[in-house]
């Protein structure tokens, strides 16, 4: 995995993102999600934010931690813990994914595929030409990791 650990900026990142709006279900699965991977490094993170919706994707030691809010909708909130081992393929598309609605604006998709599963695993979405730089900065730290695993 890279030398560099981004935990300090994604701290920051979040810091940010938590003064800016009042985001209680992302506060507290941030909480929990920070816990679980205190003292690991943070090889890359993905953060997705509109409206009432947030998602942050941490790739760390042979986990991905992926937490997904909805402010409007606290039921739709969670925090999964991804081995890379049960990660059977990366896909990316650009562009939307027909089998996934909150694709529709996306630039580009990038898709899980996991071991044994037959329906899509999670993905994430960048919808902005910035956000796309980021997802594949992404992409490109989670497929070292799952070569790695």
């Amino acid at each position: 995995m890279p030398s560099r650990d981004d935990t300090s900026k994604m701290e920051t990142l979040v810091e940010h993102i938590l003064a800016e709006n009042e985001r209680k279900a992302f506060a507290e699965y941030w909480d929990l999600g920070r816990e679980l991977i205190e003292g690991l490094p943070v090889w890359a993170f993905y953060v997705f934010i509109e409206g009432s919706y947030a998602n942050l994707a941490v790739i760390t030691d042979k986990l991905i931690i992926d937490i997904v809010t909805d402010e409007d909708d606290e039921t739709l909130s969670d925090l999964t813990v991804i081995v890379m081992k049960s990660i059977a393929e990366v896909h990316f598309r650009t562009g939307p994914v027909r089998t996934i609605p909150d694709s529709d604006e996306s630039q580009l998709t990038l898709v899980l595929s996991m071991v044994g599963a037959t329906d899509a695993g999670p993905y994430w979405t960048a919808e902005t030409d910035a956000e796309r730089k980021h997802l594949t900065r992404f992409g490109k730290a989670l497929m070292n990791a799952v070569n790695e695993s």
